[in-house]
């Protein structure tokens, strides 16, 4: 089979920033809309794709600000608790080649219809921050919009001291997506593309 599918939600987002947003000045990290953030939730809530048209009434930092909003809202975390201290200990490692290390390690254990949508997620913020000339968004400041959203600190921790920690990492899977997560020979599923196309266009 095709393997493991993108949720909607994540893939429309997504191919929305992609077609409309890579230059946009501070993408996640300027808060949209909340009335457009809920109209857009709403109806992918009730299995519609409201972003499929591309037409650019939708505010990108809505629809960036739904993206996030669907990975911290979600009931189980991609980066289940049980890893968290894992997680946090590869920002101790000296070397980027040790962290590298480490991080595979502990992806490979995630399930694959999890680790389907972190390659997916990391190759778009990887992509995203190579136009950090233009929307100020490098690897660094991606991590501080979604080392929150991604990861939960683990309760009795210090939020303050730990969350440092925790963008560190991920602004590491940011910058080594490619080789943190499988290929599409070990994992297979849907990947990102840096050139996407609307629905209506592949016809």
């Amino acid at each position: 089979g095709s393997g493991q599918a993108v949720p909607l939600v994540v893939e429309s987002c997504i191919r929305f920033i992609n077609l409309h947003g890579l230059q946009h000045e501070g993408i996640f990290r300027v808060p949209g809309s909340q009335a457009q953030v809920a109209e857009i939730r709403n109806a992918f809530e009730k299995g519609e794709d409201p972003l499929a048209d591309g037409f650019m009434q939708h505010d990108l930092d809505s629809v960036a600000g739904v993206l996030k909003l669907y990975f911290r809202g979600l009931e189980k975390p991609l980066f289940p608790s049980d890893i968290v201290p894992e997680l946090l200990a590869t920002a101790q490692l000296e070397s980027s080649a040790e962290r590298i290390s480490h991080l595979r390690g502990l992806v490979s254990r995630l399930p694959a219809t999890v680790l389907v949508v972190l390659r997916y997620l990391f190759a778009f913020l990887n992509h995203l921050s190579q136009y950090s000339d233009e929307n100020m968004m490098d690897p660094h400041n991606l991590a501080v919009c979604f080392g929150p959203t991604l990861v939960t600190v683990p309760a009795g921790q210090d939020a303050v001291s730990v969350q440092p920690h925790i963008n560190e990492v991920v602004k590491c899977l940011i910058v080594h997506h490619e080789a943190i997560f499988p290929g599409t020979g070990q994992l297979s599923g849907p990947q990102y593309e840096k050139v996407m196309a609307l629905a209506e266009e592949e016809y």
